[in-house]
């Protein structure tokens, strides 16, 4: 199933275009230009206007401190009591697991935060298998996985069969990813109603096999100033609202968003965004795609800027970069999951704490 890259614009800091995953392997598409600059965080304007929004500024004032996630797994000692048990009233309970402490002796170190979005049917290479922590393709399922190496299956749209889920989720996954831009006519395309109306089949597939459950994967889309493009709601907090609306009582362990501005400041505003919901957060897609460089230099600036920041914040749980056609440059793999000179930065800058990928 090919992988659409859809580009719904709005401006939040640069102009931003919505994600480019699908189901799939990517396809190769014409990347729509990037228009606008300005580095203000706020809420979004018109697309096509490069000034900063009006009511810009830090988003602090939205519910929650972000600071109730127990350090989102970046705490290297305990009595265990980190691993954040499943509720279902539809969130996670206690601080989401690091690693689990051992019983009186020393406490392992948290999985570390590092993985990423690629579309390859396989991935064993000695040096990512030992720097990244995990892997997801928009699929449950994969060829071959690197020893070490963590496959976090996904059910990237709604009318999954169940059964065949359950079967291909390899017995080491321990989440399991919800839909991918159900927002997006041409990605999930389920409106918030409706992905909560398939949210059981998800939930049955995770009872199956004790998974923790990531929330649909949510990103602008269209014009948010004008409420118009191919989409059932061009805000991804709007659409999370009433997704949690319609499904109270749901299992749903982590939110996942998806982010492709250029800068540093603009991700950190945008995440902020999504403390309200009072989970920890899952970046499963970001690179530079709007509003900056895009050549591999830019690439290279952005990843260096953005990963210390996504390291150190405690309600940033997991993130992992967008390695994959059309976004000009931002692979990190060669066809053969060989790392390229983009992807050995990736996998050697430093983590913020100890941790074991």
């Amino acid at each position: 199933m090919p992988l659409h890259f859809s580009f719904g614009v709005i401006l939040l800091g640069a102009l931003v275009g919505a994600s480019g995953c699908g189901a799939g392997e990517p396809t190769a598409e014409t990347v729509p230009g990037a228009a606008g600059t300005g580095d203000g965080a706020g809420s979004p304007g018109a697309a096509g206007s490069g000034s900063r929004p009006s009511n810009g500024g830090s988003s602090s004032s939205q519910a929650g401190s972000g600071n109730g996630f127990g350090g989102a797994g970046n705490a290297s000692s305990g009595s265990g009591s980190g691993t954040g048990g499943v509720s279902n009233s539809g969130g996670s309970s206690g601080s989401p697991g690091g690693g689990n402490a051992g019983n009186g002796g020393a406490a392992a170190l948290p999985a570390c935060k590092r993985g990423i979005a690629w579309p390859g049917e396989k991935l064993d290479h000695p040096d990512v298998n030992a720097k990244l922590t995990w892997w997801y393709r928009w699929n449950e399922r994969a060829q071959g996985v690197g020893a070490g190496l963590e496959l976090v299956p996904m059910i990237a749209k709604g009318g999954a069969n169940v059964d065949d889920v359950k079967e291909a989720v390899r017995p080491d996954a321990q989440y399991l990813l919800g839909f991918n831009e159900p927002n997006f006519f041409e990605q999930a395309d389920l409106s918030a109603a409706e992905a909560a109306a398939e949210w059981p089949k998800v939930e049955a597939v995770a009872k199956q096999h004790g998974l923790k459950i990531v929330s649909p994967a949510v990103n602008y889309c269209g014009d948010d100033q004008n409420k118009t493009g191919p989409c059932h709601d061009t805000n991804p907090v709007d659409y999370l609202k009433d997704f949690f609306g319609a499904c109270s009582g749901c299992q749903v362990d982590y939110v996942a968003v998806h982010w492709y501005n250029c800068d540093g400041g603009s991700l950190s505003s945008y995440l902020d965004l999504f403390r309200q919901f009072s989970r920890p957060l899952w970046l499963t897609e970001f690179a530079c795609a709007y509003g900056g460089d895009t050549s591999v230099a830019g690439q290279e600036k952005y990843l260096r800027e953005a990963i210390p920041i996504l390291e150190g914040r405690a309600d940033v749980f997991r993130y992992s970069w967008f390695s994959a056609s059309p976004i000009p440059n931002a692979r990190l793999l060669n066809d053969d999951g060989s790392p390229n000179a983009l992807g050995q930065v990736y996998l050697d800058l430093p983590h913020a704490s100890a941790c074991a990928p």
